[in-house]
């Protein structure tokens, strides 16, 4: 109850802590790119984008990702990669998103220097980001609201791999003898089941 037990008391929940001076939720860390949440392969990790503000924007001059922009709030992470590594980033989440990869970063810039790769699909989730590493170093993965009023969770999940195939090596047959292995244009290894009798042959 509150002090004069008139009423509940509600409270905010507060994901990165609470300054109790003032009486707020601390600001996440990695509101701004120059302090991102470092994320590690194959670990999915969540967020409320209710906390965030929107501080950065798409590098539109960007081959990748010049059709694309946000008005929303954003979270960024990192994630550390080797030269020629696929990078994967997919989202899960209760509001429209914009999601995207990009290599630098510079908090006085709204828009995140070269961007990588970009997907905004229109639905509320699955937003999907995939592309080999140009060199070793730390990209920084970007979680957005398309909306300026959008509130909600998400879910990001990041991989990288090294490639499992050279991209137009010959198609062949998996062990069962009913799909197609082929390696794509990243260098992973895809299997396309084979259809009318089932029967595979190599190379076709």
């Amino acid at each position: 109850c509150n002090v004069t037990g008139t009423g509940f008391e509600s409270y905010d929940e507060c994901f990165f802590g609470c300054d109790a001076t003032l009486g707020v939720c601390n600001t996440p860390p990695n509101d701004t790119c120059d302090a991102p949440i470092a994320l590690t392969s194959g670990v999915t990790v969540s967020g409320n984008i209710d906390v965030y503000n929107n501080d950065h924007d798409i590098d539109s001059s960007s081959d990748f990702c010049s059709s694309i922009s946000t008005s929303g709030a954003d979270a960024v992470y990192s994630i550390t990669a080797n030269d020629g590594d696929i990078i994967t980033a997919s989202v899960d989440a209760t509001f429209d998103t914009v999601l995207w990869v990009s290599s630098g970063c510079d908090v006085a810039q709204p828009s995140l220097t070269g961007c990588l790769g970009a997907d905004n699909k229109t639905s509320s989730s699955g937003e999907f980001v995939q592309f080999v590493v140009p060199a070793a170093g730390t990209y920084l993965v970007t979680v957005a609201a398309r909306s300026s009023t959008s509130t909600g969770t998400f879910d990001l999940t990041v991989t990288t791999e090294q490639p499992d195939c050279t991209p137009g090596q010959p198609n062949v047959c998996d062990a069962v003898g009913t799909s197609v292995e082929f390696c794509n244009g990243l260098g992973l290894l895809e299997t396309f089941a084979c259809g009318g009798n089932g029967v595979c042959a190599n190379g076709a």
